[in-house]
């Protein structure tokens, strides 16, 4: 969760009203991006979590390439309702979250170069974490030409709100790393909440012209996904479970499930933070990879660290610098928040560039002197195809 983790290391932070503003960074593609936000609820499961009895209901957040936007806002980064947990639950001063804008514009049409949908990608947070704390780097996909869908996991996330006002806070008896029993069941309504919503936008019209822009159903025999942390395994779990998810992207991430005993055939995609995770110390990372039949390869951030895969980082730098909050040394790793962006950027693009046949390079095969602070293992896919 934003500052979540960092709040426990802080013992005073700002507690007056701040006078500056703070944005997610500009956006690196070429495309200016649109997104909308809506709920979706499957009456058809109920949720294993809740406390009561009620059918899974859910959050998503769309991020897509639009073309004009002259009649459009800048959508904020949180919504009210969460930005008013954020500051609460981290102490910043009244206002500070809900005044954070996104570079992605509320409402806009979406409009490609051609007749085609964009190919789609699916985004599962860490856990704990919600979909609208990665939002710049879904908008930064966006604006690379692809239809990019966040899914909240109510009561695994700390909070999920909904346009009528209700909330739903994370649960202890979600998922507990202690109860290793708790982990599976956990993965399974991550998997479930993906392809139902996959389900609704690709064989509903009604839901799917929430899009601005769509006129039918989405079209899905291009799709993949990635995810972090936890959303790493749901990413490899999904793969497995339905011929829909071409490749994915596992970004700092432990394997759990049956995945780890069947192995894939697809495009698979490890993006860790360096000597203090890769697969020579995670044992799930080293199983996985062993069972990789298709195209993988392994990429290390060098100076990352586990939660600056979020917007956590960059934004901490920007209220640390307004003194909302302390300096907590290299808690996000040494590596600046606008250069994690830059490199998720660079290599989620190259990523899916090739899985879908929109470009790609040379980025994936080695070294790169623009990106000295990225290693690529040596040991990594050989010639298998893509």
């Amino acid at each position: 969760m934003l500052f979540q983790r960092i709040i426990l290391l802080s013992s005073a932070l700002a507690t007056n009203a701040l006078n500056t503003s703070f944005n997610l960074p500009d956006l690196l593609g070429p495309s200016l991006v649109g997104t909308v936000a809506f709920e979706l609820i499957d009456h058809s499961r109920l949720d294993p979590y809740a406390p009561t009895i009620q059918p899974r209901d859910l959050m998503i957040s769309v991020f897509y390439p639009v073309k004009h936007v002259r009649r459009y806002k800048l959508a904020p980064a949180y919504t009210p309702s969460y930005g008013h947990y954020l500051d609460i639950s981290t102490g910043l001063p009244p206002e500070t979250s809900v005044s954070i804008l996104s570079k992605a514009y509320q409402g806009a049409y979406l409009h490609t170069d051609t007749n085609e949908l964009p190919p789609i990608i699916f985004f599962s947070s860490g856990y704990g974490n919600s979909r609208v704390d990665y939002t710049g780097t879904l908008s930064n996909l966006a604006s690379r030409g692809y239809l990019v869908i966040g899914v909240d996991h109510p009561y695994d996330a700390n909070f999920v709100d909904y346009p009528d006002g209700r909330n739903a806070t994370r649960t202890e008896n979600t998922l507990d790393p202690e109860k290793p029993e708790t982990i599976v069941p956990a993965l399974d309504a991550r998997i479930k909440d993906i392809k139902f919503v996959l389900n609704m936008l690709s064989t509903n019209a009604t839901i799917a012209r929430q899009i601005p822009g769509i006129h039918g159903k989405l079209n899905d025999r291009k799709v993949g996904m990635f995810g972090h942390s936890f959303g790493g395994a749901a990413t490899a779990g999904i793969m497995l479970t339905d011929t829909r998810f071409a490749c994915g992207v596992n970004m700092d991430g432990s394997i759990f499930g049956p995945v780890l005993d069947s192995g894939l055939s697809k495009p698979y995609l490890f993006i860790d933070i360096g000597a203090s995770h890769n697969r020579t110390n995670d044992a799930s990372w080293s199983t996985l990879w062993s069972k990789l039949r298709g195209w993988k390869a392994e990429l290390s951030f060098l100076g990352s660290s586990h939660p600056a895969f979020s917007d956590q980082k960059v934004l901490y730098e920007q209220l640390r610098e307004a003194g909302a909050l302390p300096d907590l040394g290299d808690i996000y790793g040494t590596i600046g928040g606008e250069r994690q962006k830059v490199l998720e950027d660079a290599y989620l693009t190259a990523f899916f560039g090739k899985c879908f046949g929109t470009g790609g390079g040379t980025l994936l095969s080695g070294p790169s002197s623009k990106f000295p602070d990225v290693v690529v293992w040596e040991d990594g896919s050989g010639n298998k195809p893509f």
